[in-house]
């Protein structure tokens, strides 16, 4: 079943960790800055047909995602995790930010769009703070349907959703999410959310089951679904958000989830205040969940690896493309390592390397004598980009030879200090506008094909994708919108990225590169000695 349209309809919710129980408290300044409180209680899942990991192991990698997967965050707290009882894990943390419109959650990859926060500010201080109920685009067209149409549309929405059912059921599952929203001024107004007893605080809740029956309400309700089909309601489409009439059945009332304060908010707390060791301690917190420092610190050039393990091994005894005969996509026989060597820090990529020597146990040398095949080619950063994995290949050895003495050559990595914002200068934000940094270029810019309501934009940059950090959006009045990544592809000196956005970029916009001032490339030296060779018949 394709129509997963209905999920971006239903708040966004998309379940790839399966069922949470989260609970998230925001703490606002009248500036955007402020800290949530996360628990999350989670089942943590881990793909691929190997050999299952220690569940103690999975929960802290799952405890680690939430913290190096964040967005927007300034820094971390208070963070711990527990492997409990039943199986779940339990992850807990505090995380500080500077805008809250740029933050959003891991969840275990449980994107619930209702639970981010829009935040804006009226000139007399008033502050505005929105819960998102879908694709902000322009509502569909009205229909004027007759008795007898609008009685078949009825029924054929009743059997769409009937077929969707399980898959609605299936998600939500025992889901339960919980917002609370400590605001910098009492509330004067608001729609959806419930108000705190002291008049500065608001609330939100979700839980699967209330929220599967709510449409369910809202599908039954001949009222409801009849002038909700006639102002263009299709559970098939998600342009311009939720039906009013269905967002009264899921939260209460008609109209947005939304909080306005009064004017004259004063700050929650001070924010650097609690910030600034926040930051010193992050160092101490991914080392406790096994991952790296935020800290960068490469390894002087010409220094070796901290560690360097061979974690793979394909020999090739025969291969003969004009008969079909092929191995491993083969064209020679040979032997191929791949291997993963540890840094003294993050990196910022991966380039090529060169193998320089390849002895086999009988010391014959098994070094490719083209320089292309000498080559390391496509070596890529591990997750934490602390480490390096790569491939090197290399002639086969005789048939009584089953060692290698030694295997050694070079790879190089970047690593990138300071940066800076840089705007592309493109007079209009439209297919075709070039700007001057990097040569950058608006290759496309189109409705998307696979996302209703969004537009697709393709950016060209001539440069190496190491050096860009970030690539940020600004409307006509220069506030940040939020674009979503579509993929990438680089080779040496060039890059193309893709974004999309609800709706339409801003034509009087303009896009901004944030990149690293200065980007160095280290050369790193790495040998492995005396390995056996596999696959050779005992004797």
């Amino acid at each position: 079943m394709h129509r997963m349209i209905l999920a971006s309809m239903l708040l966004a919710v998309v379940a790839v960790g399966g069922c949470i129980d989260l609970e998230q408290e925001f703490t606002l300044n009248p500036d955007g800055s402020g800290k949530a409180q996360i628990k999350s209680v989670f089942a943590p899942t881990e793909f691929g047909m190997g050999k299952a990991s220690d569940p103690q192991s999975l929960a802290r990698k799952a405890a680690r995602e939430e913290v190096e997967k964040a967005e927007g965050i300034d820094a971390w707290k208070d963070v711990s995790w527990k492997l409990q009882d039943d199986g779940r894990t339990l992850f807990q943390g505090t995380a500080y930010f500077r805008d809250v419109a740029k933050v959003k959650f891991h969840h275990q990859g449980v994107s619930a769009e209702f639970l981010r926060l829009r935040f804006s500010k009226a000139d007399d201080g008033a502050i505005t703070v929105e819960c998102p109920t879908g694709s902000k685009g322009p509502k569909p067209a009205p229909r004027k349907l007759s008795e007898d149409e609008l009685k078949a549309e009825m029924l054929a929405q009743r059997a769409k959703y009937q077929q969707m059912k399980p898959l609605v059921d299936s998600m939500m599952g025992s889901l339960k999410m919980r917002v609370k929203v400590n605001l910098p001024a009492r509330v004067a107004s608001s729609s959806n959310f419930k108000e705190e007893e002291g008049g500065d605080a608001v609330r939100l809740a979700v839980e699967g089951a209330t929220f599967a029956k709510g449409l369910d309400q809202f599908m039954m309700d001949d009222a409801a679904l009849r002038a909700s089909l006639q102002e263009g309601f299709d559970l098939e489409k998600s342009e311009g958000g939720l039906d009013d009439a269905l967002l009264e059945k899921l939260f209460g009332e008609k109209g947005p989830i939304r909080a306005v304060t009064a004017a004259g908010g004063k700050n929650r707390f001070d924010y650097e205040a609690e910030a600034a060791p926040a930051r010193a301690g992050m160092a101490a917190i991914m080392e406790s969940l096994g991952g790296a420092s935020k800290t960068v610190g490469p390894a002087a050039k010409g220094e070796g690896f901290k560690s360097l393990r061979v974690v793979g091994l394909r020999v090739v005894y025969e291969a003969d493309m004009e008969s079909g005969v092929s191995p491993f996509n083969g064209s020679s026989p040979g032997v191929a390592l791949a291997l993963v060597g540890e840094l003294a820090g993050r990196a910022l990529g991966a380039k090529e390397g060169m193998l320089v020597k390849a002895v086999a146990g009988d010391g014959s040398d098994l070094l490719p004598e083209s320089e292309f095949n000498r080559k390391i080619h496509w070596p890529k950063l591990t997750e934490d980009k602390t480490g390096i994995l790569f491939e090197v290949e290399m002639g086969l050895p005789s048939g009584a030879v089953r060692s290698l003495k030694e295997v050694a050559g070079t790879i190089q990595y970047t690593v990138g200090g300071k940066t800076k914002e840089m705007d592309c200068g493109f007079g209009r934000i439209e297919a075709g506008a070039s700007g001057q940094p990097f040569q950058a270029k608006i290759a496309e810019l189109k409705a998307s094909e696979f996302q209703p309501g969004h537009q697709q934009l393709q950016l060209e940059l001539e440069t190496s994708r190491d050096g860009i950090q970030a690539v940020l959006f600004y409307d006509e009045a220069g506030k940040a919108i939020e674009v979503e990544s579509q993929g990438e592809m680089s080779m040496g000196e060039s890059v193309t990225m893709n974004f999309s956005t609800r709706g339409t970029f801003p034509a009087g916009g303009k896009i901004v590169l944030r990149v690293y001032e200065d980007v160095k490339t280290f050369e790193i030296p790495f040998s492995v000695t005396n390995l056996d060779l596999p696959g050779r018949p005992a004797r």
